[in-house]
């Protein structure tokens, strides 16, 4: 029902001009623009941020934030300030073979939440051999492993504002994106790994 929804919102698009044909590019799910909007929250959402009298989300980088942030605050988005959305970590061997990974498919398992401290007794730590976030370690910060290419790595711990990020674009990438950015802008200068810049 949703994408029958999307698809007439698309047309609404085009027949008010607010996008033009030859323009109107986006994800395979529909989103368009620099934040990635879908169509049916485009009319209910989406806001002139720069007062220019046009809510353009290709061109405006100001719509485009001031339309996300509407977005966000209408949806009652929940995020936990200075908690990372992502850890990328090392996982032991022998529990990667416990749980039979696959090469190349993404790996999410909402079920086998554990706190830092659970993690680091069976021997996670984070890139480079360093411990657990020692400011969060004693803490009641559940995570799961995230895998986003299967057994072939990267690997990640991901908090609750990880599914924020998918309550806003179900991609799991995607969430995988903006959490590394806003760990960067916030955290850590070296958030990424050279997997992330080779690729």
């Amino acid at each position: 029902m949703l994408w029958k929804k999307n698809f007439y919102a698309a047309i609404r698009l085009l027949r008010d001009g607010i996008v033009k044909p030859d323009k109107f590019l986006g994800s395979w799910s529909g989103a368009f623009g620099m934040t990635q909007f879908i169509p049916t929250s485009f009319y209910e959402l989406a806001v002139d941020g720069d007062g220019d009298g046009v809510i353009d989300l290709y061109n405006s980088f100001i719509d485009a934030i001031a339309s996300t942030a509407n977005h966000l605050n209408k949806r009652n988005f929940s995020w936990k300030y200075n908690i990372p959305a992502v850890i990328e970590v090392s996982l032991p061997k022998d529990w990667l073979d416990s749980i039979g990974l696959e090469h190349g498919k993404t790996y999410l398992d909402i079920s086998e939440k554990r706190k830092l401290q659970d993690w680091a007794i069976i021997g996670v730590c984070r890139i480079g051999n360093r411990e657990l976030c020692n400011e969060l370690i004693d803490s009641d910060l559940e995570t799961v492993v995230f895998a986003p290419n299967g057994s072939s790595g990267p690997f990640f711990l991901v908090t609750e504002n990880f599914y924020s990020i998918l309550n806003y674009n179900r991609s799991y990438r995607y969430a995988l994106a903006v959490s590394l950015l806003f760990d960067f802008l916030k955290f850590e200068n070296d958030i990424f790994s050279s997997w992330a810049i080779n690729n």
